[in-house]
């Protein structure tokens, strides 16, 4: 029976901060409340908000990019192959995810701007992504 990836992205909702509360150190002196600030949220390609709901617009995998108090989303896409990578598939080279189902072969190489997993073996196989292998 084959496998298929999916990856979900349920949509959510910002809220805003809430204060803190104080509290008293180890001798008892008063510490007082970190101020908080609002978080700026930007969306990027694949996601659009809609009052105060983040709504995915593409499929994929869900990214966040936090700088300061702004965080950036997005969704980067995910390649599905199915069945090995050979010679007959040749090289694989893409702007995002790849999730391969089968092998990867010898002399092969995959090149991925996101994540790549594989769910078989590797065998002397050339892999390299911007994120995790």
């Amino acid at each position: 029976m084959k496998k298929k990836f999916f990856h979900y992205f349920t949509d959510f909702i910002i809220h805003s901060p809430t204060s803190g509360r104080p509290e008293y150190t180890a001798t008892n002196e008063l510490l007082p409340a970190a101020k908080t600030v609002p978080s700026l949220v930007q969306p990027k390609k694949g996601v659009m908000i809609v009052k105060n709901k983040v709504i995915a617009t593409s499929s994929g995998r869900p990214t966040f990019f936090y700088k300061g108090n702004c965080v950036t989303i997005s969704i980067l896409p995910t390649l599905f192959h199915t069945g090995n990578v050979n010679e007959s598939s040749g090289n694989i080279h893409f702007r995002g995810d790849v999730e391969i189902e089968g092998e990867v072969e010898a002399g092969i190489r995959v090149e991925a701007e996101g994540n790549i997993l594989v769910e078989q073996a590797l065998n002397k196989a050339t892999m390299s992504a911007s994120r995790a292998v």
